[in-house]
Parts: structure tokens; sequence; C-alpha cells
């Protein structure tokens, strides 16, 4: 009997928070001569792994402070087909016993992440997505003119360009660094220092 192979089914593509991480960290920046001649070639399977393992050290401590964070740590191991680190499996690990053990009532709670309503998701994605926004604005304002400190003046500029007030770009530029793993300005500003001096 000739059986019809089904085709295997391709994994879903990296969030746009997972993806954007891969993209503004760079886990060689601050390698010596020796580490980077350690790393994969560019091409390899193997660099994959590595730059996954290194995004998620990078991220480790905003990974292991939020509940969405270890999912979108997880999610980024899945989609990228690379195995969690033993510390990530632990944090997954420990959350899913919290609700088996019946010490947490929801997987909700579990994780730290609240239940919501159609409504209230839509606001969420809207607000991600304008602090996604704003930390693209900031960023190209940098990359323009390196002289920007990151203040007031800033974020004036920034909120202007996309219609909002100088306090709410510096909550959601706040926001996305603490929450989304948004690149931080400051960590830019540090790079262009070390490479002029």
């Amino acid at each position: 009997m000739n059986e019809e192979k089904k085709p295997r089914r391709r994994a879903a593509p990296p969030s746009v928070e997972s993806r954007r991480v891969l993209h503004d960290v760079d886990p060689l920046a601050d390698m010596t001569p020796r580490e980077r001649d350690a790393v994969p070639p560019l091409d390899s399977p193997e660099f994959d792994k590595w730059s996954v393992a290194a995004v998620l050290e990078h991220n480790r401590e905003r990974i292991e402070n939020s509940g969405v964070g270890v999912l979108q740590a997880l999610n980024l191991c899945l989609v990228s087909r690379v195995d969690p680190p033993e510390w990530l499996a632990q944090l997954v690990l420990n959350r899913l016993e919290a609700f088996l053990q019946f010490e947490t009532a929801t997987l909700d709670q579990a994780f730290d992440v609240p239940r919501i309503t159609e409504k209230t998701r839509a606001a969420i994605v809207d607000r991600k997505r304008l602090i996604w926004q704003v930390s693209d604005a900031i960023m190209a304002t940098l990359k323009a003119d390196p002289s920007w400190e990151i203040g007031q003046a800033l974020f004036e500029e920034v909120g202007m360009t996309l219609g909002i007030g100088a306090s709410k770009c510096q909550e959601l530029y706040r926001e996305g660094v603490e929450r989304y793993g948004t690149p931080d300005p400051k960590d830019f500003k540090r790079q262009l220092r070390r490479n002029i001096g």
C-alpha cells in the first residue's frame, strides 16, 4: 500500500520581539579577539545555536524576573530549534510545577500573565506597537546624531515625531527596555564611546 507522506509542518517564525532581540543584540561586541575566533561561522547551524544562547544570556536577568520573559525565551528556543539552557528549562519547570502542585490557580498566575479581554488585548497590542516605534525612533535619532543625550530633549524630539508627549515617550521607552527587551539607547551610547575612544 502506497501511503502519501504528509508534508512536515514548518515551525512558526519567531515573534517580532524575538526577531528584534536577535537582531539588536550584538553578542560579538564585547568579545576579545580570541573569543571571536571561537565563534562558529555565520552560515552554519552552530552559529544559530551560539547566537540564541548569547542573546538569552545577555537578557538572563530580565528573563528570570518576568513570567512573560520566560515564555518569550522559551518561544525563541523552540522556533530556533535550539535546546533551552539549563537555567531557562528550570525556570519553566518551576512555574509549571507551581501550577501542577496547586500553588497557583491557573497557568496565567504561574507565569504572571494577566487574563485579558479582547478590548484589553487590542489596547496592549497597540501599546506594544507604540513602544517599538518609540524604540526605533530613539535609535534612529541617536544613529543620525550621536551627540543627543538620553533625556528630556530627546524624548521631546522623538515624542513630537510620533505625536505623543515627552513624558509618555519616556514612559514607553522605559517600559520597552524593562518589559519587552527593546534596545537600551544607553548601551548604544556606551558602545559608541568605546568605538570612538
